[in-house]
């Protein structure tokens, strides 16, 4: 067999795995002489589930997101790249079991595995979600135990491509069933995820490493999505009366049908699975002497990441999450105190040219810079200053980075408005207050604050402007996830009935339809 490089550096050795999506190798990576993992995505497959490069585009700022995570419990992100048959993704090599592998071996797992496994992997989702990250995808075959009894979280970044999933595809007759078995009821109406979908997958894992077996079950993928949505979870107790009452509890509590009645986040699931938590969590496995302590045997390895986290909130202790004009550190000693108006627009300049070419991080970190120097030289509330944040905002945002970008845009709507700057500038940054929100998984909040918003944009863009028509849709989704599906249902058929007449090339029409469709398959009319 001809030996398979891709770029010029990376041996492809092994395959150890295949999917729809493409493979999992073994590799060597001749440039720094190691072992990787290297999946390699086919094209056509990311052109099909969604929208094309669209599609492409966001896989790549996910994978840039894993890559920043920096935790133990994520396999590190080496290289991200195209060749001439698709993509690849270039991570640490993990060896160990996956939880898949562990329960056909042995079924049902000791309470006190499952413990320390699922302490482990709140850890990971904790710094995860704090990013704002959602994994989207946790099965027992996305987490894997290496020897030393610690856990690996893998594929967030491969997550990605499911952001937007092909709703036909779920609910498809024959299609096996994978990925929904472990599929909150939101991500199961909509495709939406938000953390606590996270923490209904984790739910839906910790149940069958108690039990031996999927939470819910049916011979197509149609049927196990409405079970999601329908059934009530068996009692792990009355499966398996050595389950402790807290931990049952615990397990029916994540798989609340609504997001709300699920803990609050992973930090809260932690601290209730750390009473079971042993020492050392699996059998035959032996604590590394420089961590044999009390508190510190390998289920604990990743406590430290939330030890530093007050609040729960583990961006708080590195990252200032108000307006970038407020609050600024004093700035190093030499650095230049002012700007004029030219180097404004210059670093402007730049920065839009790092974000187009993906490299948010640096852009955002030149305006912050440049930002504090404006704001010396002229003032908070100056109109250049004021595009300045916006840039940042719109930098924050373009990343993922929600949960920043969301008090910029706040802060921004309020100041526009007592300045009275036009009122599509003014709605612009409400709408995308709103929308991170949304995607930091506050349904209930995101929601009033769209519906709040529609009467004005309908004022001032006319009812059937694409902007209107492109809020009504984000309506409806969140309406389907929050499970209010009679109400999504009736929205997107008036919805559609618009689109078809004014707006019929408006490429949120086909998935509309395709909503409404998947609507009535999973969740029919009575």
């Amino acid at each position: 067999m001809a030996e398979r490089v891709i770029n010029g550096r990376y041996e492809l050795d092994t395959p150890i795995g295949r999917g729809g999506m493409g493979e999992v190798w073994v590799g060597y990576d001749r440039t720094l002489d190691r072992r990787v993992a290297v999946k390699l995505l086919r094209a056509d497959v990311l052109a099909h589930r969604s929208r094309g490069r669209l599609s492409i585009e966001r896989f790549l700022r996910e994978a840039q997101a894993t890559a920043r995570l920096d935790h133990p419990g994520v396999p590190a992100v080496h290289d991200v790249g195209e060749y001439d048959a698709g993509f690849y993704l270039v991570m640490q090599l993990v060896e160990g079991y996956t939880l898949g592998d562990l329960v056909a071996e042995h079924g049902p797992l000791p309470v006190r595995w499952v413990a320390g496994i699922g302490a482990q992997i709140c850890a990971v989702l904790t710094v995860a979600h704090a990013v704002p990250l959602v994994h989207r995808d946790l099965k027992p075959h996305n987490v894997m135990v290496c020897e030393d009894g610690t856990v690996k979280v893998l594929d967030f970044g491969v997550a990605a491509l499911l952001d937007r999933p092909d709703l036909t595809k779920l609910t498809a007759p024959g299609e096996t069933v994978g990925t929904p078995a472990y599929m909150a009821p939101e991500q199961a109406l909509t495709g939406a995820c938000e953390p606590r979908s996270d923490l209904y997958a984790l739910g839906c894992v910790l149940h069958e490493l108690l039990s031996g077996e999927p939470v819910f079950q049916g011979e197509t993928s149609l049927a196990v999505l409405r079970e999601h949505l329908e059934s009530e979870p068996r009692p792990l107790r009355e499966l398996r009366p050595d389950v402790p009452a807290d931990l049952e509890r615990l397990v029916l509590d994540l798989l609340a049908k609504q997001p709300e009645d699920r803990p609050a986040d992973a930090a809260a699931v932690y601290a209730r699975l750390l009473p079971y938590v042993p020492d050392p969590p699996l059998a035959g496995v032996e604590a590394p002497a420089a961590v044999q302590t009390a508190q510190t045997a390998p289920t604990r390895l990743y406590t430290d990441a939330l030890a530093l986290l007050p609040d729960r909130n583990p961006l708080v202790t590195t990252v200032s999450l108000g307006p970038a004009a407020r609050g600024r550190a004093a700035p190093p000693p030499g650095r230049r105190a002012a700007v004029g108006e030219t180097e404004v627009r210059q670093a402007r300049q730049r920065a839009e040219e790092l974000a187009m070419d993906g490299r948010y991080t640096q852009a955002a970190d030149m305006l912050r810079e440049i930002l504090d120097a404006a704001t010396r030289a002229f003032s908070a509330t100056h109109p250049l200053v004021l595009r300045l944040r916006f840039d940042l905002a719109n930098v924050l945002f373009a990343a993922g980075d929600y949960r920043r970008a969301l008090p910029e845009y706040e802060d921004l709507a309020g100041e526009l408005a007592r300045r009275g700057a036009g009122e599509e500038h003014v709605l612009h940054c409400r709408f995308q207050a709103v929308a991170c929100r949304a995607a930091l998984g506050e349904t209930a909040a995101a929601l009033a604050g769209f519906r709040s918003l529609l009467p004005e944009m309908r004022a001032l863009f006319g009812e059937h402007d694409d902007q209107v028509l492109e809020l009504r849709y984000q309506i409806c989704v969140l309406l389907a996830s929050s499970g209010q599906v009679t109400r999504a249902r009736d929205d997107l058929r008036a919805l559609l009935a618009d689109m078809r007449s004014y707006s019929p090339g408006n490429p949120l029409l086909e998935d509309a339809r395709q909503l409404l469709a998947h609507l009535d398959q999973v969740s029919p009319e009575s």
